[in-house]
């Protein structure tokens, strides 16, 4: 899944993401203790990356799946609709 971002980024600045209006997920994968440090790390220690650059849910979704799971464990073929989310880093 990360070489799927890379990819997309590196042809259209944008990043993908998860379309999650209709997700089925197990709390028990957010819960694990890896996945609830990232998420904190990403909301309160800087550079704060929900905040400043505007990271939306999906694109969160879209990160903590490529990282903590494996892309068999993820049913991507019944997602009807997938959305990228463009980014603007010429402010930094």
């Amino acid at each position: 899944m990360y070489d799927k971002a890379k990819l997309i980024w590196n042809n259209t600045k944008r990043l993908p993401a998860i379309y999650n209006n209709f997700e089925i997920t197990r709390v028990s994968f957010s819960r694990q203790k890896h996945v609830r440090e990232f998420h904190r790390r990403i909301t309160e220690q800087e550079p704060f990356g929900v905040f400043t650059t505007r990271w939306g849910d999906g694109l969160v979704r879209y990160f903590t799946v490529s990282i903590f799971m494996e892309p068999e464990e993820v049913d991507f073929e019944r997602m009807w609709d997938q959305y990228e989310h463009p980014c603007d880093f010429s402010v930094y």
